[in-house]
């Protein structure tokens, strides 16, 4: 009788899981959406409530489409969208809706912590730049503004680790996802002590830390009923879904880089120790793997800079539309996008910073306006890039995955304005397959994390060359749009509302 694995991934928009079998064979990858909530300007909230729905839903949608028996399963774990606070009170319940990573309601308690840390010696206690949407400045705006939520929390979880908390009624966490936090020091692996006390955030608010791989307890006997599982299934820690989702695509070497685009975007690069920036301009991160970190380059409205230009001028398009009709044209004739929507990390760490369509003519049809957005999403991307370059990263190869690999123009792009070979990877479950190899490892179905790679990883399934011709053109464009920045900055100094 065959042995499976569930994985299982938290994304911002949906959550997917899939088997995995002993042979790195997957079945029946599903999908579950639920809403984001945005109250007011610069909030972003999410029903912790519809994730645990989701995850219901889709471990009974596996058990019965594939047919796999409860006791074939070795092992559960999971992969989640990272940064994010979950305020669980003393029942167990989420006191309010889960705070995600897009908020930006924090800046205040951002720049008050950076005011008496100092920033730098912030980001030699840390490893990374402190931004709005993380748990840290979250869970301080809550104890400012929402003081009976407060009282009433007695536990701070990322997403995933309250999803995991939930199955099973165990309380952990990894390197991985706590380091997006703002309270961990990813050189240590531990929560920072200096910052807790100066915080006021006693440390039995926060979870214990285990290594990914590592066990978190078993799936509850009423939680099994629900889902159509065996009580006792063992659960695994697993990580943050960007660490989660290279794995999957067997990203596990120094010098390796990830490139995602989905509704954010995010390069990630291996390194087999702390690689710290002191202008945090780059986030340093723990990987999956006990020994090994990465550096992130974030970009907040990757994907969702085109979702913005559908919604608002093309609805009855589909995404793929969009893309052909910027595709049909060779330029975009002069116009530039500054894809900071929601704010920006990656390297201006500024959550005021405002998206930018700036060189209209009468000329401009909406493929300029389309092909301009996805070309200022790279660039933004490759600035991330350059900024590693500082830090010494020699990038071996460069693999592509995320929902932007679903259209050619965006992998165009990708190998033009990097001027580099791009490895594509097109599997679209790539967190929760990477979320399956860690309950493998952990469950012993796979000896280690090269075993589970060489085993189960989705494989790069082509690799698209820059255009000599075209890599030139975008040399000067990128000149060009690195201008753009400290105008924006500028210009909405003093800011008439």
């Amino acid at each position: 009788m065959g042995k499976y694995l569930i994985g299982i991934d938290l994304g911002t928009s949906s959550l997917k899981a899939l088997l995995l079998d002993s042979q790195g064979h997957y079945q029946s990858p599903t999908s579950f959406n639920y809403p984001t909530h945005s109250p007011l300007p610069n909030y972003s909230e999410q029903d912790a409530g519809d994730w645990y729905s989701a995850a219901v839903m889709a471990i009974r949608s596996l058990i019965s489409e594939t047919g796999v028996k409860k006791k074939q399963i070795e092992g559960i774990s999971f992969s989640g969208q990272m940064h994010g606070l979950v305020c669980v009170d003393h029942h167990g319940n989420p006191a309010r809706n889960a705070i995600i990573w897009s908020d930006q309601r924090s800046a205040p308690q951002v720049q008050r912590i950076y005011s008496e840390f100092g920033k730098e010696n912030y980001g030699l206690l840390t490893g990374n730049p402190l931004s709005t949407g993380f748990m840290l400045p979250s869970w301080l705006w809550v104890c400012e503004n929402e003081s009976s939520t407060a009282k009433r929390t007695r536990f701070l979880m990322l997403p995933k680790d309250y999803l995991r908390y939930k199955i099973s009624g165990d309380f952990y966490s990894d390197p991985s996802d706590a380091a997006s936090t703002g309270l961990f020091d990813v050189a240590e692996k531990t929560w920072c002590q200096s910052l807790l006390e100066a915080c006021a955030i006693p440390e039995t608010l926060l979870p214990e830390i285990r290594a990914s791989h590592q066990a978190a307890g078993q799936v509850a006997k009423t939680v099994a009923a629900e889902c159509d599982l065996l009580e006792g299934t063992p659960l695994f820690v697993g990580g943050g879904d960007t660490a989660v989702q290279a794995l999957g695509r067997g990203i596990y070497r120094e010098n390796e880089i990830s490139l995602a685009i989905s509704t954010g975007g995010n390069l990630l690069a291996i390194s087999s120790a702390p690689r710290i920036d002191r202008e945090l301009r780059l986030h340093c991160m723990n990987y999956v793997l006990p020994d090994l970190w990465y550096n992130m380059a974030a970009t907040l409205s990757a994907g969702y800079s085109l979702k913005w230009l559908k919604e608002n001028f093309a609805p009855e398009l589909s995404f793929a539309s969009l893309a052909d009709l910027a595709q049909d044209i060779q330029s975009s004739q002069g116009l530039f996008f500054l894809p900071h929507l929601r704010g920006e990390r990656t390297p201006y760490m500024d959550p005021k910073s405002r998206g930018v369509l700036i060189g209209l003519t009468s000329q401009h049809r909406l493929a300029h306006f389309v092909r301009a957005v996805m070309e200022g999403v790279v660039f933004s991307l490759k600035a991330g890039f350059d900024t590693m370059k500082d830090l010494k990263v020699n990038a071996q190869s460069i693999t592509m995955s995320g929902g932007g690999v679903q259209h050619p123009l965006w992998i165009r792009l990708v190998a033009d304005i990097f001027a580099r070979p791009i490895r594509v990877s097109s599997f679209a479950y790539s967190a929760p397959l990477g979320a399956a190899m860690l309950a493998g490892i952990g469950s012993g179905i796979f000896s280690d994390f090269a075993e589970a790679c060489q085993v189960a990883a989705a494989p790069s399934v082509s690799e698209v060359f820059p255009d000599a011709k075209s890599s030139e053109q975008y040399r000067r464009m990128y000149e060009q749009y690195q201008s753009l920045y400290p105008l924006v900055k500028e210009f909405y100094k003093n800011e008439v509302t």
